[in-house]
C-alpha cells in the first residue's frame, strides 16, 4: 500500500514537472522528462494523460503545454500512441514550430532532435531541424552535424551520400574550401573506383593477376597507412609543428586519390587549415600590439631626451639627469639613443649632479 501511494507521489510530481516553468523561464529537459515517462507510465495511467491532453488540445490547439505534454508521453509510451492514433511524429514538428514561433528555439531543436534519434531516416524531419539550427545562429553545429553525417557515409562505402552532406555544409558556408576538396577527392576515387570495377570485369579470365591486384591494393593500403602514422604529430599551439603536419598531410592525400582512410585526412587537414589560421591571426596580432607599445615607449623616451637637451641648454643639469634617467626607464631595448643618453648619465654622475627630489607619487 505505501509503494503505491509513493508511485502514485512520483507520477503526480512528475505531471507537474511536465507542465512547470522555472521563475528563470526554463523548462525541464525533454530528453530527462521521456526517460522519467518512460519509467512511471504504464499503459492504463500514460492512455489516461493522453487523453485528457487531446481534450484539451481540441479545445486550444496552440495549447504548447498539453502539446508537450502529449508528445513527451506519446514518446515515452509508443505502443499506447499507436492504440490511441496518435501521430506522435507530427505533432512533435508542430509542437516544433509553435516553439520557434514562441521564442523558444533552442527547445524546439531539442523535440526535433528526439524525433530525429526515433526516425533517424526520416529526411523531413533532419530538413526541419537544420532549418531551426539554421535561422537561429547554430550553423557551426549544423555544419559539425552534416560533416559528422558524411563521415558515417564514407565509413559504410556510401560515397553518394557522404557528397550529398559536404554539399549541405557548402551550402551553408561557401568559404569551406576544405569541403570542396572532400568533394572533389571523394568523386574522383569514385570514378576511379568504377572504371577499376569495369577494367576487373573485362580482365576477370585472367584470375592470378586479379589476385595480385588485389594483393598490390592491400599493400598499397598498409603502406599508405603507415606513412600516415609516421608523420609527426602537432602540439596545439606550435604552430611550425602544425603547419609542417599539415604540408605533410597535403602531399599524402595529393599522391594517394585512391585510399581509404582518405577522408579521415582531408577532415584532420581541415581542422588543422583552420587552427594554423587562427594562430597566425593571434601572432600577427600579438607583433602588432608589440609594434605600438615599442613605438610608443620610444615616443616617451624620445619626449623625455627632448627634455634633457632643453635643460642642458637652461643649465638644469640636475633637471637634465632626472630627464635622462626618465628616458632610459621608457626606452625599448633597441632604442637607438641608449648609448648616448648612458654616457651623458655617466658624464653627470663623475660631475656629481644627482636629479631632484620629486614629489610623493609625482612622475617625471
Amino acid at each position: 500500500m505505501q509503494s503505491a501511494t509513493r508511485d502514485e507521489a512520483s507520477l503526480e510530481a512528475f505531471l507537474s514537472a511536465l507542465e512547470h516553468v522555472g521563475a528563470d523561464g526554463v523548462r525541464p529537459d525533454l530528453k530527462e522528462l521521456v526517460g522519467r515517462a518512460t519509467a512511471l507510465f504504464d499503459e492504463s495511467n500514460a492512455k489516461a494523460q493522453c487523453q485528457a491532453l487531446m481534450e484539451r488540445l481540441s479545445a486550444d490547439p496552440s495549447d504548447r503545454l498539453a502539446l508537450e505534454s502529449l508528445v513527451v508521453i506519446g514518446l515515452a509510451q509508443p505502443e499506447v500512441a499507436a492504440s490511441l492514433r496518435i501521430p506522435v511524429v507530427q505533432e512533435g514538428r508542430r509542437l516544433a514550430v509553435l516553439l520557434e514561433r514562441a521564442k523558444d528555439p533552442e527547445r524546439a531543436q531539442a523535440v526535433l532532435e528526439l524525433l530525429l534519434a526515433r526516425t533517424p531516416t526520416d529526411r523531413a524531419i533532419e530538413r526541419e531541424l537544420s532549418g531551426v539550427m539554421r535561422r537561429n545562429g547554430n550553423l557551426a553545429r549544423l555544419v559539425e552535424r552534416h560533416l559528422a553525417r558524411a563521415d558515417e557515409c564514407v565509413r559504410e562505402g556510401r560515397r553518394e551520400d557522404a557528397v550529398r552532406w559536404l554539399r549541405e555544409v557548402l551550402m551553408l558556408d561557401p568559404q569551406r574550401r576544405d569541403v570542396a576538396r572532400m568533394i572533389r577527392d571523394l568523386n574522383y576515387a569514385d570514378v576511379e573506383r568504377r572504371g577499376a570495377w569495369r577494367k576487373g570485369l573485362k580482365a576477370a579470365a585472367v584470375s592470378v593477376l586479379c589476385l595480385g591486384a588485389v594483393s598490390g591494393v592491400v599493400l598499397r593500403e598498409v603502406d599508405i597507412d603507415a606513412r600516415f602514422e609516421r608523420i609527426p604529430q602537432a602540439q596545439p599551439g606550435d604552430l611550425a609543428g602544425m603547419q609542417a603536419r599539415l604540408n605533410a598531410l597535403d602531399e599524402l592525400v595529393a599522391q594517394s586519390p585512391l585510399w581509404m582512410g582518405l577522408f579521415r585526412a582531408s577532415r584532420e587537414r581541415a581542422g588543422l587549415r583552420e587552427q594554423v589560421e587562427k594562430l597566425r591571426a593571434e601572432v600577427a596580432e600579438r607583433e602588432t600590439k608589440e609594434a605600438q607599445a615599442r613605438a610608443l615607449a620610444a615616443t616617451l623616451a624620445e619626449s623625455q631626451y627632448s627634455l634633457a637637451r632643453i635643460a642642458a641648454e637652461n643649465y638644469h643639469f640636475r633637471e637634465m639627469r632626472q630627464h635622462l634617467e626618465a628616458a632610459l626607464s621608457y626606452a625599448p631595448r633597441d632604442w637607438s639613443e641608449r648609448a648616448q643618453v648612458q654616457r651623458e648619465l655617466a658624464a653627470l654622475e663623475a660631475r656629481g649632479i644627482a636629479a631632484p627630489t620629486a614629489a610623493k607619487g609625482e612622475r617625471p
